[in-house]
This record gives structure tokens, sequence and C-alpha cells, in this order.
């Protein structure tokens, strides 16, 4: 789920989306402006994909994609399970790179990163992977000139 305002709750995301069948889990970005929705029933997450598909909620917009599968692992004893799941931007390229790294595939990654705020930095962003225990070579935040004040730049929401 894309384009989430930035005030919506995990509870509220739930309770929408549970309306279209049972959820697994539901997880929010650190932003509240992306999340991962996991329905127990793969009929009952189609039909809440195109019933709520570019939907309004709290005046904006939803965008819906497909996750890969695999994306979730089971939920530990310990977590908390809420019957739906929106997950952090980077939470499907830090499994896949987990993955590879136990499957001995080692190594640098590059990875892209969306839906970034406007106000994030590349030292923010820097600092955002590094706290995982990754070692982080650079992070880059895409950005282009600002028309209206000569030498400003301004973020394009994507970053490297």
């Amino acid at each position: 789920v894309k384009n989430i305002d930035s005030s919506v709750s995990r509870e509220e995301l739930s309770s929408l989306f549970a309306k279209h069948g049972q959820l697994g889990h539901v997880l929010l970005a650190p932003g509240n402006t992306l999340g991962l929705v996991e329905f127990v029933e793969v009929g009952e997450a189609k039909r809440a994909f195109r019933a709520l598909a570019y939907s309004k909620l709290r005046g904006v917009p939803l965008f819906l994609e497909w996750a890969p599968t695999g994306v979730l692992q089971p939920a530990s004893a310990g977590a908390e399970q809420t019957g739906g799941a929106a997950a952090p931007a980077a939470a499907g390229a830090a499994a896949a790179e987990e993955e590879e790294e136990e499957e001995g595939g080692g190594g640098e990654r590059t990875i892209f990163v969306k839906n970034l705020s406007f106000k994030t930095t590349s030292e923010g962003l820097k600092a955002c992977f590094s706290t995982n225990g990754w070692t982080v070579r650079s992070a880059t935040v895409v950005q282009k000139r600002d028309p209206k004040a000569a030498g400003r730049t301004l973020s394009m929401g994507d970053g490297f």
C-alpha cells in the first residue's frame, strides 16, 4: 500500500482492509506513508485489491501493488498478531539481502529506495541502513536543481 496519509494509524489501515477478509499482518513504514497488508486467503486479497485500488483514505488515493511471495516471515511467538501487515519500505530489500547472505551470496549490493520523504538527506538514509548492522559504503538521495532558488537542490523522493 503506497501513498498513505502520514496521520493514518496501523489500526485504521487494518480496519479498512479487514472488511474484505481475514488479515495475517499489517505493518507501516516509520513515516506511515507505505504499508504492507497480508491476507490469510489469496481470494480475499484479490477482492480487497479490486475494491480498494485508487480508493481514497483521508482524501488521499491508495496505490496498491502485489508484494513478492515470501516477503513476510512467519510470525515468531513473541510477535504481535494484528491480522494484517504493512512493512517499511526497506523490509523487502532487507529480507532479500538476508536470504542471499544465508545462501552464501555475500558481497556488495545496491538497493533502490522509493517513496522517501522529500526532507530525507543522504546522511539520514545512510544512518537508517547503518542502524541495522549493515556496512553502508554510501547512500545517495536523488536530487534536482531548485528552479526557484539558484544553487539549491530538491529531493526527488528516491535513493540508492
